[in-house]
């Protein structure tokens, strides 16, 4: 699942604005990962997970400061 593009501009602007956080999006044939130029805070994942949900999402926090992508109904991943 990919977010569609007003989702990952909003949650860009968001991320900037009151998390400080600088967004980079990539799609490629594993997916779709959301990447941060700092360490991702609780506070900035339970939004993140929050956001996602309602777009019958969640997120898969990596240790790198990214973040994939998938629909609530398909959450397997390799970790």
């Amino acid at each position: 699942m990919a977010l569609i593009y007003q989702y990952a501009i909003e949650l860009k602007n968001i991320a900037e604005e009151r998390f400080g956080l600088h967004m980079q999006e990539t799609d490629n044939c594993a997916g779709q990962f959301l990447s941060f130029d700092k360490p991702l805070t609780e506070e900035f994942k339970a939004f993140v997970t929050e956001f996602l949900k309602e777009k019958n999402a969640v997120p898969i926090f990596w240790d790198d400061h990214s973040i994939s992508v998938r629909d609530i109904y398909n959450t397997k991943h390799n970790s």
